[in-house]
């Protein structure tokens, strides 16, 4: 017979996991593969070249960056609104911003605001290879990822700071609820992922070894969700100013 304490933590774990679940089903399904030619299309469109990365969610439907140097914008049933070029060309990376502003990365290391219309703002050259999608913090700030180097830019393109690290993985930084945000490195600590917490000011906070090898992360509201090699998941967020394990599941019941 189960003991009551069991039941307040399902009870408790549970609409937490409802929640977060949502957030991670875009990473979940990243890997996943359908026939386009066995489906049944509701509609098609012509775009100009094809599609160097995933489409982005957007207000007024989705865009789409293509090896034609070129973004496309379109309703969600697929009328394209504008087509407009990108300075350069462009890398395998496109970030959706608040207010539907659209950053892409071009010739390796130089990012590109696109407003809602399709016209090119700024343009700014970080001085290092970008190795994954610029990712926005929850007050605008934009922060760019290379091999050894993290970067801090405003939405008007001026750069707030840079720090070097080890080698960082291919994992996505998560953004924590605190707005610091944690980056995988690629050496292992101990045979387990190693991080760092990095403030949104450029200051490290914290050295993080997680129990396993994370294969897979993705922020939500609640902090930053997990899963290992074992076949575990689970989440870490901020408690008492360091990154604590919340909840854990088919693992050793923590993630630190």
């Amino acid at each position: 017979m189960r003991k009551l304490s069991d039941f307040i933590y399902i009870i408790t774990i549970f609409p937490l996991f409802i929640r977060c679940a949502s957030c991670f089903s875009a990473e979940l399904n990243a890997g996943r593969q359908i026939a386009v030619s066995s489906q049944e299309a509701s509609w098609n469109t012509v775009i100009s070249g094809e599609a160097v990365c995933a489409p982005v969610q957007t207000s007024y439907g989705f865009a789409v960056l293509t090896d034609g140097r070129m973004i496309s914008a379109c309703t969600d049933t697929g009328t394209v609104l504008w087509k407009r070029a990108v300075p350069g060309r462009p890398d395998p990376f496109l970030t959706v911003l608040d207010d539907d502003f659209l950053l892409t990365v071009n010739d390796g290391q130089t990012l590109s605001l696109t407003n809602p219309g399709g016209f090119t703002l700024w343009s700014a050259d970080v001085s290092f290879p970008v190795i994954s999608a610029p990712v926005q913090g929850r007050d605008g700030r934009i922060f760019v990822r290379g091999e050894k180097d993290i970067s801090c830019y405003s939405i008007k393109g001026i750069c707030k700071w840079h720090i070097s690290t080890e080698q960082q993985s291919m994992l996505p930084a998560g953004e924590l609820p605190d707005g610091s945000l944690v980056v995988f490195l690629m050496q292992p600590a101990g045979g387990k992922t190693a991080a760092v917490r990095v403030s949104p000011f450029g200051d490290v906070l914290e050295q993080i070894t997680f129990t396993g090898i994370v294969t897979s992360a993705a922020s939500c509201g609640d902090g930053l969700l997990l899963t290992f090699a074992g076949g575990g998941a689970g989440l870490c967020s901020i408690q008492d100013a360091e990154v604590r394990s919340v909840w854990a599941v088919a693992s050793d019941d923590s993630i630190f």
